[in-house]
């Protein structure tokens, strides 16, 4: 019985510490969004109407939650509402992360929006440096920061805050929305989001800041569901990371940059490979647009160019937030290689409009890539020349996170508590028993033995 006790806690265990396992590699592959609201004095200029920017920007950032899935991560922080404009030293220190990124989240954010009030500085290169401590987990991680000034806080610059979290591995996507700023303002808000990969938005018109809001954040959250292992591209083809045949690989990649991806193939093996990528509500001007896929597979060792898929699509956009897509898939079958060896697969991206000038420069685009081959596989991640193992950029090749390590060190301490009890009680109940079979007093009687009949019997001495 005690053995089969000790069984099923053992088992119960190993099942949680799976289910936890499971449940933190989903959340850390889910995507997190913040919003980050200006608040300052400027905000309460009233333009085109007798409301206020600052409640302009609330409505519209209210009626974008709405429209959310319930299980967006997502955040909210504010700064310049606690602190006036008359106190310039706190008031540069005044960001506030007023809801932290979840799922399940509008209610309470919109309870925030409507308590803010505007009345402070303007301190976006303070508020990017705390927001990259808001996010957790490892999926991607964006920002819409609404303002409608430049920063009047000297330290820290914004536009080196946000080029500082792209080099620190931080990879924060900014995207800025400027609402009636003036030159100065506008090149700051647009440094801002090209140093990070983000979009910079120049709102003209109030009235559509509303639908611009509501379209960059559902571009935004739709870059979260791609599915698939996360993997890194590198700007070195002998750094490529090795991808496993038949596995679904996310990247995103910025606008003109290259990237590389290894695989291996066999003598004479058919090799397809997908690529899948989408642009969705990107704020095209007006005009006709060439985009350009190339892949190119080549030999690792030599860099020789095996086979290249050059693909070109013509797109006509009419004008701000166009709902443009691009689904494209580049796919092909070749049989190259007369021996084992590992290849390396080059993907370029090129946007350009009708003079030949390269657009969206610096804006992410993610995509899916994937190979499937045919006449057997190579050992995983193992050149056919070269025993030493190659790190795959996958969810189980990356770094464990605090949590997790400290969740399943509770869990592991509490199982290992839970079978220490029960071989307690189990080794207490044996010494008890052990104790009360090997004791004289257990078998004598504590009643006057009757009196017998044997005359040969001795009586006890009294």
């Amino acid at each position: 019985m005690q053995k089969r006790i000790i069984t099923a806690i053992a088992v119960l265990g190993v099942i949680a510490a799976m289910a936890i396992h499971a449940n933190t590699v989903q959340a850390a592959n889910n995507g997190q969004l913040m919003f980050i609201l200006d608040a300052s004095s400027s905000m309460l200029a009233k333009d085109e109407g007798s409301t206020m920017r600052i409640d302009r920007a609330k409505t519209a950032l209210k009626s974008t939650l709405d429209s959310l899935p319930a299980d967006t991560q997502v955040g909210l922080r504010v700064y310049g509402s606690e602190v006036p404009d008359t106190d310039q030293a706190a008031g540069c220190q005044d960001t506030v992360r007023l809801n932290a990124p979840k799922a399940n989240n509008v209610a309470a954010i919109k309870t925030s929006v409507d308590a803010i009030q505007a009345k402070g500085w303007t301190l976006m290169g303070k508020s990017l440096q705390e927001v990259a401590g808001d996010f957790t987990g490892e999926g991607p991680k964006s920002v819409i920061l609404l303002s409608d000034g430049i920063d009047t806080c000297e330290t820290p610059n914004a536009c080196e805050v946000a080029k500082s979290l792209q080099s620190r591995g931080v990879r924060v996507k900014i995207n800025t929305l400027g609402l009636l700023v003036d030159d100065a303002a506008r090149q700051q808000l647009s440094c801002i989001a090209e140093n990070s990969g983000g979009t910079y938005f120049d709102i003209n018109d109030l009235n559509k800041l509303g639908s611009t809001v509501s379209a960059l954040t559902q571009r935004e959250v739709s870059l979260f569901t791609l599915k698939g292992v996360p993997i890194a591209g590198t700007l070195r083809p002998e750094d490529a990371p090795v991808m496993l045949a038949d596995t679904n690989y996310t990247d995103t990649i910025l606008f003109p940059q290259e990237r590389y991806y290894a695989f291996d193939l066999l003598a004479k093996q058919k090799v397809d490979f997908t690529l899948k990528t989408s642009v969705r509500d990107t704020p095209f001007a007006q005009n006709t647009y060439n985009t350009r896929i190339v892949a190119d597979i080549m030999r690792q060792d030599t860099l020789e160019s095996l086979q290249t898929y050059p693909r070109e699509e013509f797109l006509k956009a009419n004008g701000d937030m166009t709902p443009l897509q691009i689904d494209q898939d580049a796919a092909y079958q070749t049989t190259l290689l007369a021996k084992p060896t590992r290849v390396v697969y080059k993907v370029s991206f090129y946007l350009t409009d009708e003079q030949g000038k390269a657009a969206l420069t610096g804006a992410a685009l993610p995509f899916e890539m994937k190979v499937t081959t045919e006449g057997g596989v190579l050992p995983a991640h193992k050149t056919p020349s070269d025993s030493k193992s190659v790190s795959v950029n996958s969810a189980k090749d990356k770094p464990v996170s605090t949590l997790k390590v400290v969740v399943l060190a509770v869990l592991g301490t509490l199982i290992i508590l839970c079978l220490a009890y029960v071989l307690w009680r189990i080794a207490k109940r044996r010494r008890a028993n052990s104790v009360q079979n090997s004791s004289p007093l257990s078998t004598v009687s504590t009643k006057q033995p009757a009196q017998s009949n044997d005359p040969d019997r001795t009586p006890p001495q009294q």
